[in-house]
């Protein structure tokens, strides 16, 4: 009996739990200057973040060409299910851009599904292209903003409505969990497209998007 026990024990010490990871959000409540490690630092911040109902806090120090934070802004944290009090700062959460785009009543959407094939695509417009060169543009320039240093690429499959705003969200092809939730974010907050058409009138689309991250 006792060699079943201590087999079990060292069969469980022998096989630990596999750590995941996850990414949560959180905000930065305080930020200061380091003044004694100036020329090495800019700034420390303090940062708060909820797992499983529970808050927690953390602290950061930004190195010199990181990308910097401050009071109230909002963050994406990476910690450990195992450990929740292990985190990190990987990135911020982008505020959504306050730009009114239209032109007429919006048609409320009429419960539809989503078409695949139209007679006229979507278009994005941006920055004074459209198109794949808009899409890339808009989206190397919110990973930018948003500091992300990670590679990969992720999938996602978007619905445009009739008024060319994006309705949803949903990961076709997932790089991790950090890099989805950035993407899913970046998407949530694009400007509206030029709507699809079929048989002359605007429609719900569907639409693959792919946001390569840091690509070489």
């Amino acid at each position: 009996m006792k060699l079943i026990v201590v087999f079990l024990i060292c069969l469980f010490a022998c096989n630990p739990q596999k750590n995941e990871d996850v990414v949560v959000s959180g905000y930065v409540f305080k930020d200061s200057p380091i003044h004694f490690m100036r020329r090495h630092y800019k700034l420390r911040i303090w940062y708060e973040y909820v797992y499983n109902d529970t808050k927690y806090e953390g602290v950061k120090t930004i190195s010199k060409g990181e990308t910097r934070y401050f009071e109230g802004d909002s963050v994406f944290v990476k910690l450990n299910k195992l450990n929740p009090k292990g985190s990190i700062v990987v990135g911020k959460i982008k505020k959504p851009k306050k730009e009114v785009k239209f032109v007429s009543k919006p048609k409320k959407s009429n419960g539809v599904k989503a078409y695949s094939v139209v007679d006229k695509k979507p278009i994005f417009n941006y920055n004074g292209s459209s198109g794949e060169d808009a899409l890339s543009q808009y989206f190397s320039s919110e990973i930018k903003d948003i500091g992300v240093r990670e590679k990969g690429i992720v999938g996602i499959n978007i619905i445009i409505d009739e008024t060319g705003q994006v309705q949803s969200q949903k990961i076709a092809r997932s790089a991790n969990a950090f890099l989805d939730t950035v993407a899913v974010e970046i998407v949530k907050n694009m400007p509206a497209w030029e709507p699809a058409e079929y048989k002359g009138e605007k429609v719900k689309v569907t639409y693959l998007a792919e946001i390569k991250f840091n690509a070489d």
